[in-house]
């Protein structure tokens, strides 16, 4: 989400599973977005910022300029980042 960074709008794709184990550490100024591959997911992640101190801001996933492509179609969405706006409106 740094402008000035060669990697802006630019995404990779990690799978976490049970079966490997992986966890991901995300630094400040990354976005992250997860969507679950199976039914009764649990995810589990920690901030390292809450309150009036957690500078972050979301975008939507359909944003043809960042162009995610999910594994899956999004059959559930929260009405939060179902409104996110595109890069243009938001920075």
């Amino acid at each position: 989400m740094r402008k000035e960074s060669p990697t802006y709008l630019k995404w990779e794709s990690i799978e976490l599973s049970e079966e490997n184990a992986v966890a991901v550490l995300i630094p400040a100024g990354f976005g992250h977005a997860f969507i679950s591959l199976q039914n009764d997911t649990i995810q589990l992640y920690s901030a390292d910022r809450s309150g009036s101190d957690a500078h972050s801001y979301h975008m939507n996933y359909k944003d043809p300029i960042i162009g995610i492509k999910l594994p899956i179609s999004v059959s559930e969405i929260s009405d939060y980042d179902l409104r996110a706006p595109f890069v243009s409106e938001s920075c």
